[in-house]
């Protein structure tokens, strides 16, 4: 970090890099270019308004990263509280193989897509089944496949 600041900064650093603040927005975009490709993680939008010192940068870049989810970390743990039970593998309502309810569902015109590419190849997605009425289709008539009206002329 400090072989960035001297790089940008130069001669403008002071003797306490951690409390200095940018002095101007194009400084701190090229600081915080510098780290971000020295380190290979962006700051994200969201948190750049907090970047204010560099003590703030440093701060950030310190914060380890962790790139699991809650419920991993839950899994993992070994000493959970013993009034918490999570299924760590769910169950997904599958019409054709329920033993309990018959097939029959709460959400009877509900569909069930799987979005999640990883998700994909555990669970499929279902189509609720409907019972509305048949519509006519009308897209043939407005291609006018369909011939007009007789009228007076045509006898």
């Amino acid at each position: 970090m400090k072989e960035i600041c001297g790089q940008v900064f130069g001669a403008q650093m002071t003797n306490d890099p951690l409390n200095w603040q940018f002095p101007s927005g194009a400084l701190k975009f090229q600081f915080l270019t510098a780290c971000e490709k020295a380190f290979s993680h962006p700051v994200p939008n969201s948190q750049l308004h907090e970047m204010r010192t560099i003590g703030n940068v440093f701060d950030f870049y310190m914060t380890p990263v962790s790139g699991t989810n809650g419920l991993t970390q839950y899994q993992r743990m070994e000493n959970l509280p013993p009034n918490l039970h999570i299924n760590y593998e769910p169950t997904r309502f599958d019409p054709n193989n329920d033993p309990i309810y018959g097939g029959r569902t709460a959400f009877p015109h509900t569909h069930l897509f799987v979005t999640g590419l990883k998700y994909r190849k555990l669970y499929q997605s279902r189509r609720a089944p409907t019972n509305w009425p048949k519509v006519l289709d009308m897209s043939p008539m407005r291609r006018n496949i369909f011939p007009r009206p007789f009228t007076q002329r045509d006898f």
